[in-house]
């Protein structure tokens, strides 16, 4: 039976964990780490966008590849050549020679950390707040920020700029939009990527609290049926529209008020990979308790017809 059963006070739970941490019995302490690192792992499942987006991959060290001019994991994925297309030829005619080349990319590996978080076990005597629920959330909650940065950093740098033409693709795959947040303005958002040489469309939308705001003001004439009073009654909830699933984050620093963010299904996209779990560490000193988290993990955007970005200018303020 758990020791952190839902039906004991915060109070209790924090007791049970003290007299773990303060165990001279080193399996007690590691029986309180695994506790707190059973918390975070749920919670890993359950925010950030990232990890929906592209789903991760566990690796191990045997997949793991050598690189002359680094010491950083680095793991190697291979991308599928293009494909010349077919021709007509005459009876008895021969096709042409074509080599094929088998592209790679890299994915780096960076250690994810919180903070240390410090406290005297005497605190936790009589504290009527959930220690391991503070210190799980306040943990993944940063850990998830990071990851979620690193995504949208990397798409951001393979779109190379606004109105800008990727040279891979042949088209801008980041593109300012005028008219503001309306039916028409996204649905000219969802030409980008299928307009590219790549043709592929966009399987995940992804936009902030602030956009969905705007997409709310839609009539009944733009959204259709009895959408429109649903949404109004109820609000935006995450929701399949125009084909594609929308997620929606309080993110603002990362995906603006007016931006919109689209990527095609995670086979064509690239790759995230887990080296490391996100991992609780609980350590006593003393009278003195420390906590931080730590993973392992590394991600790469493996094609630049996979993604896109819509800035709608002329959006209400």
């Amino acid at each position: 039976m758990s020791d952190y059963s839902n039906d004991i006070s915060p109070r209790t739970m924090n007791r049970v964990l003290l007299d773990k941490l303060m165990s001279d019995d080193m399996a007690e302490v590691k029986k309180a780490s695994r506790g707190l690192d059973d918390y975070t792992r749920l919670e890993v499942q359950e925010k950030g966008f990232a990890r929906k987006i592209l789903p991760p991959v566990p690796i191990t060290n045997d997949d793991l590849d050598k690189q002359l001019n680094t010491e950083i994991n680095v793991k190697l994925f291979e991308m599928a050549p293009d494909s010349p297309g077919c021709m007509s030829v005459p009876y008895g005619g021969l096709p042409m020679n074509r080599l094929m080349k088998i592209g790679r990319y890299p994915v780096y590996f960076a250690r994810l950390q919180t903070p240390r978080f410090i406290a005297d076990a005497s605190s936790l005597r009589t504290l009527d707040i959930d220690l391991r629920q503070y210190v799980s959330d306040s943990a993944v909650n940063d850990m998830l920020a990071e990851e979620d940065t690193g995504l949208l950093s990397a798409v951001n740098s393979v779109m190379i700029g606004p109105n800008t033409i990727v040279p891979e693709t042949g088209v801008a795959h980041w593109v300012e939009i005028a008219g503001g947040i309306t039916r028409d303005g996204v649905n000219e958002a969802l030409k980008i990527m299928p307009r590219s040489s790549r043709k592929f469309e966009a399987q995940t939308v992804l936009v902030n609290t602030i956009f969905v705001k705007d997409v709310q003001k839609w009539t009944r004439n733009e959204v259709g049926g009895n959408l429109a009073e649903e949404i109004l009654r109820d609000g935006w909830a995450e929701r399949p529209m125009l084909g594609r699933t929308w997620l929606t984050t309080i993110k603002r620093e990362l995906v603006g008020d007016y931006t919109m963010y689209m990527f095609a299904e995670p086979k064509a996209l690239g790759k995230f990979c887990i080296l490391e779990d996100v991992t609780m560490y609980v350590d006593r000193k003393a009278f003195m308790l420390e906590f931080f988290a730590y993973s392992e993990v590394g991600a790469a955007i493996g094609n630049v017809g996979g993604v896109a970005r819509a800035d709608f200018v002329g959006a209400s303020i």
